[in-house]
């Protein structure tokens, strides 16, 4: 088993398993630990009680709160300052960061779901929601094949007349609350945490959206190369799907955004990942988005009204794994 400790020798010349190694962050269920040279990917490893390292980016230090810790937001919020070392400070305290929440790049690997495809035209995905047909048949809307967090993206939710509409929202959650834009990872909210968590648990309550999509990208590691390559995946004949999603207005900031819900992969996706966007079958869309439906129904939807079985997917060209790349992927054999 791996050590994991408060201290880090970076001597070189010592062997891995000899080293202090302390933790960097947990996503899903891998544990990212620091050895004082590389980033590990850790799975199913404890996260400890402290999260915070000798960065690698910048040759700054890279200092992250524990989860669900008063200076950070559920996902792993944390901070950024400069030298080659920190403070440790323990996760039992009301310890708040002197220093702004950054945004990491660690989490820009690891994300999932965190990238997806929305190639088709608007008026496929019309027969899937109540919307005002006669107005969403002049929406305009672009073949778009590596949509990444940050960016703009169809939403559709209920309107406070319980009507649906259909909006555009950035992807990455700014909670109604929030005072500036976070910088932890708020591209996925993970079914575990949605109804405690801060960050998500207001939207979980009244504010439910779907998210159109018809495909989305999970990524294995090439045992020849160690590189990334990725899949993409969707429903037979690319039809079209949405999912599950929270969003929230941020009046101060005038952000509407939206948020992807995650959940524990189901087969066939477990053959790629642990962890699966939320894909709701269209029979459970109206009570989905209904703000009167309870956060156990509306939980328990997500659980059993879903159409993970018929997902299929194949290996595409690593254009795709840089999120500038805006083209349509070429299918890579196996």
């Amino acid at each position: 088993m791996i050590n994991s400790s408060h201290r880090t020798d970076s001597s070189d010349s010592e062997p891995f398993s000899r080293r202090k190694t302390k933790v960097l962050t947990q996503v899903d269920e891998t544990t990212f630990l620091w050895d004082g040279k590389n980033r590990i990917a850790c799975h199913r490893q404890s996260p400890g009680p402290l999260s915070c390292a000798a960065g690698r980016h910048g040759r700054r230090c890279v200092e992250y709160l524990p989860l669900g810790h008063r200076g950070g937001l559920e996902t792993g919020g944390g901070c950024r300052r400069s030298g080659r070392t920190c403070r440790q400070h323990d996760a039992r305290t009301d310890y708040q960061p002197k220093h702004r929440a950054r945004y990491s790049p660690v989490f820009a690997e690891i994300g999932m779901c965190g990238r997806f495809t929305f190639e088709q035209d608007w008026p496929a995905f019309l027969h899937l929601y109540e919307l005002d047909r006669d107005k969403e048949r002049g929406r305009n809307t672009a073949a778009r094949y590596n949509i990444a967090p940050t960016q703009d993206v169809l939403m559709v939710h209920a309107d406070p007349d319980g009507r649906q509409v259909a909006e555009t929202a950035r992807w990455w959650l700014v909670p109604h609350w929030a005072k500036e834009r976070p910088r932890a990872a708020m591209f996925n909210a993970r079914i575990e945490r949605i109804g405690i968590s801060p960050a998500f648990r207001d939207a979980f309550k009244s504010r439910r959206c779907l998210i159109p999509a018809d495909g989305f990208y999970e990524w294995t590691v090439n045992a020849d190369d160690g590189r990334k390559d990725p899949w993409l995946i969707h429903l037979p004949d690319r039809a079209p799907f949405s999912f599950a999603g929270l969003w929230a207005h941020n009046d101060k900031l005038g952000i509407t955004s939206c948020t992807i819900i995650t959940m524990p992969a189901a087969a066939p996706m477990t053959r790629l990942h642990d962890r699966q966007p939320a894909l709701l079958d269209p029979a459970a869309y109206s009570e989905w988005l209904d703000p009167a439906t309870s956060g156990f129904s509306a939980k328990k939807l997500l659980e059993t009204c879903n159409i993970d079985e018929g997902l299929e997917f194949h290996r595409v060209s690593r254009d795709v794994n840089a999120s500038t790349f805006t083209g349509r992927p070429k299918a890579t054999p196996l």
